[in-house]
């Protein structure tokens, strides 16, 4: 199995943050944008730190703790089609 190389994971990391700074910028009132995994390390290549704005800090905890037990599975996703009815 052949690993990733450095180069690979530096422009992986680097296209990350491209993504965010285009989402900053085109998507009025954007508050949170941030990387969310269920891993205690970071993915290397994408140490991005959290961009909350100073009154979306307890959203943000919240939003990213249950997108985490989301993909641990210990709670179930929402599904989308749920909310196509309303």
């Amino acid at each position: 199995m052949r690993s990733l190389s450095h180069s690979y994971l530096d422009r992986a990391g680097e296209e990350t943050r491209l993504v965010v700074e285009t989402l900053l910028q085109v998507v009025p009132g954007t508050q949170i944008v941030a990387v969310v995994t269920n891993l205690t390390k970071p993915i290397p290549g994408f140490e991005l730190e959290p961009l909350v704005g100073t009154d979306a800090e307890r959203a943000f905890d919240s939003i990213s703790e249950r997108v985490r037990l989301q993909l641990t599975g210990e709670i179930p996703s929402v599904d989308s089609r749920a909310w196509s009815s309303r």
